[in-house]
């Protein structure tokens, strides 16, 4: 599944996050069981653990919603990518004269209680290789893994199942 699986230490996490991460979720930290990782694998194997975006819908799938929207509903990375509701907004991000989408570096926050985890940066780029049935597509992984997050942790506020 990964390759080359290596724990990091929070700082490096964190300078990560600084470079790539625009969401306020890349500030948040577990209470307990913090590890982080970086590591590469395929994006097939990437989705075989539930993963969720930071870009939320309504109950009929017809609205993208942000995390704090009442009715904001998480779905499943792929899911995402198989509804024409992300069709126009990946049109209006993708750039052809910037060459061929083939890969994605993303940062993952990982609940281990509930074995969820919300992709929180390369969003665009997953969603796009999904749409395409890229799954052999090569992904470079930064994942904060840990319990007990904060309730009110940005994106697994509404991603986590087992909020402290």
């Amino acid at each position: 599944m990964s390759k080359g699986k290596r724990r990091i230490g929070y700082d490096e996490f964190w300078a990560t996050v600084l470079r790539h991460c625009q969401t306020q979720s890349g500030c948040a930290r577990p209470a307990e069981g913090e590890m982080a990782y970086q590591y590469d694998c395929g994006l097939g194997d990437l989705v075989q653990i539930p993963l969720y975006t930071v870009w939320f819908v309504n109950d009929t799938r017809t609205e993208i919603l942000d995390y704090n929207h009442p009715e904001a509903r998480a779905i499943r990375a792929e899911e995402l990518a198989r509804t024409p509701l992300v069709r126009s907004r990946l049109e209006r991000w993708f750039k052809a004269d910037a060459g061929p989408i083939t890969e994605a570096a993303v940062i993952i926050l990982h609940c281990t209680g509930c074995n969820r985890r919300v992709l929180i940066d390369g969003v665009h780029r997953t969603i796009w290789l999904l749409s395409r049935g890229n799954h052999s597509a090569p992904v470079h992984v930064t994942e904060l893994s840990g319990s007990r997050w904060p309730i009110g942790t940005p994106d697994l506020n509404v991603v986590c199942e087992c909020h402290y």
